[in-house]
This record gives C-alpha cells, sequence and structure tokens, in this order.
C-alpha cells in the first residue's frame, strides 16, 4: 500500500434492507478522527432510540492498523468483524459503518488518491 494515498468514501451514505420482519439502516461515513466517528454513533443512537443492536466497524489512519469492530449483543464475529470485511474488501480506511436495529456503521477515510462507497450508493 502506497503510504502516500489511500482509499475513503466522498460523502455518507445510507441504504436499508428489510427481511423477515426485520429492518436493517446501514450509514456509512468518511472520518478523519476516532473522536468523530464517536459522535456519528452517539447521533445514530439517539436518531434510533429503539433498535436492538448498533453493530459497527471502522478502521483508521493511512496504514488501516486503528480499527474497531462490535457486535453489539449479536453472536461474537457475526456483525462488526463481515462490516470490517466490506471496509477492508474496498481497501478503505478513516470510515464508519454501521447498520441500525442492527444499525451498521463505517467510517472510513484513505484518500486524495480516488473515492468508493461502501453501498453501492
Amino acid at each position: 500500500m502506497d503510504p502516500f494515498y489511500y482509499n475513503t468514501i466522498e460523502q455518507p451514505a445510507m441504504a436499508e434492507f428489510k427481511d423477515r420482519g426485520s429492518k436493517f439502516i446501514a450509514y456509512s461515513y468518511p472520518v478523519h478522527s476516532i473522536d468523530q466517528a464517536k459522535k456519528y454513533l452517539a447521533a445514530l443512537k439517539k436518531e434510533h432510540p429503539k433498535a436492538v443492536h448498533h453493530c459497527l466497524a471502522y478502521r483508521m489512519g493511512v496504514d488501516g492498523a486503528t480499527f474497531r469492530v462490535s457486535d453489539d449483543g449479536e453472536p461474537s464475529g457475526s456483525a462488526g468483524r463481515p462490516i470490517l470485511g466490506q471496509i477492508d474488501s474496498k481497501q478503505l480506511t478513516s470510515s464508519i459503518n454501521r447498520p441500525s436495529q442492527k444499525i451498521s456503521c463505517s467510517f472510513e477515510k484513505r484518500t486524495p488518491q480516488s473515492s468508493a462507497s461502501l453501498f453501492g450508493i
């Protein structure tokens, strides 16, 4: 990976999916710090107070060495890791993804080189 370039998303994105009576809302945000990621997560929890789970993943920094995953009560490894897998599949960093109700957040950064949308939006 070139230390001077990285991939990120250009702007926030949201997608919804319904399956067997459950509604999944996914959010993706470009972020520049862990504090910024935490602020987005707090705002989403406030916006969706009835969501059963607020699962998330993010990877930060040019080298992508700082990351976090959260299953938020789902079986271990069943939500946060797959979300991080999607971030990694696009080679993104400094982004948070979070589906709601299961709410997923992805905060990603990497840039000047290119931008990519995790959800194809």
